[in-house]
């Protein structure tokens, strides 16, 4: 409801009928979640950053579902350029009693170059841009042993196209696992292991990447 209330007022999201909310949001959040958890992916105080959080998904279904033991407990971290969109995720993780969620205003490419560069376990974005692109971003906050897990639509293309840049960055091939909304809707989760640190020249700045 919150969701809904705040975005009559600021663009934190384009779908605000209830029940869409949850189909496209909360269960698209979920969903890959419990597929990570269910393969030992997620680790118990574990670090995760979300990158390109937008109105806090998926951090804060993420932080609901370990605040109820459905999953296990991690720390969030959640990531984003626009402060309007930060503060509403602080303000939500507040009012929801979320006590391990922390929300930045940042760009990613500017931030990784800080002391954030390779302190996370585990990394995530949700629809924020192509392969090529996003793996560039979110590649350098994980820690080698960690994983980048994106939220995506269509990656027939966006997965190959990406796969030189990702053995750059330090990770193979991608672990590709595809799943339907109760929509219909298709999406995938494209999984990648950090095996080697990612090159300190990376990220380039946005408009090189």
């Amino acid at each position: 409801r919150s969701l809904i209330d705040a975005s009559a007022h600021f663009n934190l999201t384009a779908i605000t009928e209830p029940g869409a909310v949850i189909r496209l949001h909360l269960i698209d959040s979920l969903l890959p979640v419990r597929y990570l958890a269910e393969r030992g992916l997620i680790k118990d105080g574990a670090r995760l950053l979300d990158v390109g959080s937008g109105a806090g998904f998926p951090a804060l279904p993420i932080a609901a579902a370990a605040a109820s033991g459905a999953i296990p407990r991690v720390r969030i971290t959640a990531l984003d350029s626009t402060a309007k969109k930060v503060c509403y995720i602080r303000d939500t993780a507040g009012s929801l009693g979320l006590a391990d969620v922390a929300a930045i205003a940042s760009r990613a490419e500017e931030l990784s170059h800080g002391k954030l560069r390779e302190s996370f376990d585990i990394v995530t974005a949700r629809a924020v841009s192509a392969m090529p692109v996003l793996i560039e971003l979110c590649a350098p906050f994980v820690k080698c042993g960690g994983i980048f897990a994106a939220l995506k639509g269509d990656v027939a293309s966006e997965v190959p196209d990406a796969e030189h840049g990702a053995t750059l960055l330090g990770m193979p091939p991608a672990d590709v696992t595809k799943y339907i909304l109760p929509t219909g809707e298709s999406r995938a989760l494209v999984v990648y292991r950090k095996l080697k640190s990612t090159p300190r020249e990376y990220p380039r700045a946005y408009a090189k990447i």
